[in-house]
């Protein structure tokens, strides 16, 4: 039990708090797909400190970046699925008794104390988007589309990660 606590506090200090932009890993991060040429599945996963419009910014960020390496300026978020992984910890329960004794002549007086810590439950949520874009080399009259050049410069300068 003491090696899971352990475990648990070093990977939320390597973690730091909410996710960061990269490639997936057991903290989180972005996933892609490629479904056609121009159309791609990109999945991004938070931690437990992570917002859903974290992930939500973090899955069109990685949509302007796939769009920019295809040469293509523009994209169209075709499909949006937002959800929330939940997952329990019951942290250990301890069990602590002390217990005292006094004699007076031929009686003996004792008491005890029992003190009951931990077994509690907490719920562990993990926000989840995934979102099919399909790029576009012009801009698309039939639609609103999002200029992935821009948007990447935005949401880098938001979140302050390095071009």
């Amino acid at each position: 039990m003491k090696k899971l606590l352990i475990l648990g506090c070093v990977a939320v200090l390597v973690s730091g708090c909410a996710s960061s932009y990269k490639p997936n890993s057991m903290f989180g991060g972005f996933d892609e797909t490629m479904l056609s040429p121009d159309t791609f599945r990109i999945s991004v996963g938070g931690n437990a400190f992570t917002s859903g419009g974290r992930v939500q910014d973090f899955a069109l960020l990685r949509a302007a970046e796939l769009s920019i390496q295809n040469q293509c300026p523009y994209f169209v978020v075709l499909d949006q699925e937002n959800r929330v992984k939940t997952s329990r910890y019951i942290s250990p329960s301890t069990t602590s008794t002390n217990a005292s004794a006094n004699m007076y002549g031929n009686s003996i007086y004792g008491q005890a104390n029992t003190t009951y810590s931990g077994g509690t439950i907490s719920n562990i949520e993990k926000p989840i988007t995934a979102i099919v874009v399909q790029c576009f080399k012009e801009n698309p009259s039939h639609v609103k589309a999002f200029d992935a050049v821009w948007l990447e410069q935005s949401l880098k300068a938001k979140y302050k990660i390095q071009q």
